[in-house]
């Protein structure tokens, strides 16, 4: 027993090295009525996952992110909080790191894409208490933004804490 880790593996990893230590879940498997091994394996497209799908895996208490959300296309954003509610445990706390920017010189707005502290509040507030933590300017700390044309680069930490229905 002890406690579960969730992760995901890029491509080139072969989950079979994982037999015995692991379950792999597929879209298919909706439940699981025994519990599970120390780490779950996921495959499939996370705005996918319901909350249907999401109550068969164990809810997380902590969670952290950084470079999820700032990754999402805008206008896949809501989901991509609904989905993370669904996956965070009452009284759960997820820590999340985002940007805020300027067009980079190509015009281009991402990614990372920017997420305003409206943003932030728009996305979470119904089902999160939504605290900021830091709001630092990183242009001068990060040549990489700097050259890739931004004059304007911020980094926020906030703290969201699942709501008890």
């Amino acid at each position: 027993k002890g406690s579960t880790m969730h992760v995901s593996l890029p491509e080139e990893v072969d989950p079979k090295r994982f037999r015995g230590h692991a379950m792999l879940i597929g879209a298919e498997e909706e439940t699981r009525s025994q519990p599970p091994p120390p780490v779950i394996i996921v495959e499939g497209d996370f705005l996918e996952l319901g909350e249907k799908e999401a109550k068969a895996l164990v809810p997380f208490d902590a969670a952290f992110d950084r470079g999820g959300l700032v990754a999402v296309e805008p206008a896949d954003r809501k989901r991509y909080a609904e989905v993370l509610s669904y996956l965070m445990a009452p009284q759960g706390r997820l820590l999340m790191c985002v940007v805020e920017h300027d067009a980079f010189a190509d015009g281009r707005l991402g990614p990372p894409y920017e997420v305003t502290e409206a943003e932030m509040h728009a996305l979470f507030d119904k089902s999160f208490d939504v605290r900021c933590l830091q709001r630092e300017d990183r242009l001068e700390a990060d040549a990489g933004m700097r050259s890739r044309g931004l004059t304007r680069f911020h980094e926020s930490i906030y703290l969201l804490t699942k709501r008890a229905k």
